[in-house]
């Protein structure tokens, strides 16, 4: 077996020249940073879509700067599906041979710096079969892995430290000019398209058949096939520690996750509770509002009918007097009326006592004319008495009641005070003195 030198302390730290064009895929971290040139990534790719699985070896350089690591892929040879046997996988002297010639021939100059596996479906799993072989054929911190699925569009790099294969989050496409990488794929091309397919379509139906310890036929062409051993290799006893050590840290990750969900749930329950338990709290509370607002309203409905009641019961008439707007013309003409009544009342008021003057002039007249004659006491006063009866009827007054007017305004416009309210009050028959209306006569004593 041609042994693969671990440069590892070997490389100096030198100045590392970087691709100038470079696109970045998923987020690369850590100390370890991984270059692959664009052809290189676009031939794995075409020949993972085209097998149900497939290997192949990286080519490049890697580069220690500052204590960071750099890998740069350029290059790959294609492997067989003669390295897959059952779960296994089995690189033996005449892989290794194939692999230097074709390095020699096609990439001088170029180091193996890891190996590539494909599969279409089914998603990326890094099974024990696979880590094993990186442990066996690509040791080293500089040496790196790369799984595909085309159909799960799924890509990631692995690097071996401390122990184990540790995934990459992501790293670096760079395009540059390729020719030797771009030789060998139209060399690849050419040699496909020569190969029979019933042989082709035969190798692919026998790797398929994993139980059948038949060997696969032998391909025509520059293709070889590697006998590998049909005896699994057993395990040793590091291999088996990191296989329960996997298989422990899975386990781990696992209830990590159930306890992570069992927290979410644990916290939306809770929050859920606590929604409702607020939600309920003011329904209580709104509750009790309603309820004291219609107490209150029963309260003030029960007041209203007692009012109503009382008012009904009361003795007090109350008459409700329908009030007229009227316009400021309207307004002129009741003044100028009540201006005319008073006139003709002043004037009737003037007649009368004018007339009585004169009839007081006249009865002075005819007691002067007439013989003075004796007359007793008693005689006199029927006379006096008769005169005062005389005068009585001519001395009697009228008011007509004004909008307004009141009783007691009325004995202070004749009278100067309210001592005379009876007296108007028994003269005109009123028994409520504030049941008096305009328009309405009133005789003055």
């Amino acid at each position: 077996m041609i042994e693969i030198i671990n440069r590892e302390n070997q490389q100096e730290e030198q100045e590392i020249n970087l691709p100038k064009n470079i696109r970045q895929v998923g987020v690369p971290k850590g100390r370890h940073k991984i270059y692959m040139e664009d052809y290189v990534y676009n031939y794995l790719k075409n020949q993972a879509g085209r097998s149900y699985k497939c290997a192949a070896v990286l080519l490049g350089k890697s580069d220690v700067n500052k204590d960071m690591r750099y890998t740069f892929i350029n290059g790959v040879i294609e492997c067989s599906q003669a390295v897959f046997q059952f779960e296994n996988i089995c690189l033996d002297e005449s892989f290794w041979e194939y692999i230097s010639v074709e390095q020699k021939e096609h990439f001088p100059g170029s180091l193996v710096v890891g190996w590539f596996v494909g599969e279409q479906g089914g998603g990326i799993e890094l099974s024990s079969a696979v880590e094993s072989a990186h442990r066996k054929y690509f040791a080293g911190r500089d040496k790196v892995l790369m799984q595909m699925d085309v159909k799960e569009e799924e890509e990631i790099f692995y690097i071996y430290e401390q122990g184990y294969l540790q995934k990459r989050e992501g790293y670096y496409l760079y395009f540059e000019k390729n020719p030797v990488m771009q030789e060998y794929m139209v060399r690849k091309k050419e040699e496909s398209l020569k190969q029979p397919p019933e042989l082709k379509e035969e190798a692919e139906s026998n790797f398929l058949k994993e139980n059948i310890d038949e060997p696969l036929p032998e391909l025509s062409g520059n293709e070889k096939i590697f006998v590998k051993s049909s005896f699994e290799e057993p395990l040793s006893e590091a291999e088996k520690a990191l296989q329960n050590y996997r298989k422990m840290m899975i386990e781990k990750r696992g209830h990590k996750v159930e306890r992570h969900n069992k927290r979410f749930l644990y916290a939306a329950t809770s929050f859920f509770m606590i929604a409702l338990c607020i939600v309920g709290i003011t329904t209580i509370n709104n509750y009790h509002k309603m309820k004291q607002m219609e107490n209150v309203l029963y309260v003030m409905q029960e007041s209203k009918e007692d009012t109503v009641k009382k008012e009904k019961e009361s003795d007090l008439i109350v008459e409700s007097i329908a009030s007229e707007v009227k316009t400021l013309d309207e307004q002129k003409k009741e003044k100028k009326k009540e201006q005319k009544e008073e006139n003709e009342a002043q004037a009737k008021e003037r007649k009368a006592d004018k007339q009585e003057a004169k009839s007081k002039e006249r009865e002075e007249i005819k007691q002067e004319e007439q013989p003075k004659t004796e007359q007793s006491k008693e005689e006199q006063e029927d006379d006096a008495q008769k005169s005062k009866e005389t005068q009585a009827p001519a001395e009697t007054r009228c008011y007509i009641v004004r909008t307004g007017d009141t009783l007691e305004s009325i004995c202070r416009k004749f009278y100067q005070d309210k001592s005379m309210m009876e007296a108007l009050c028994q003269i005109n028959g009123i028994e409520n003195g504030n049941q008096i209306q305009a328009g309405q006569k009133l005789i003055l004593p």
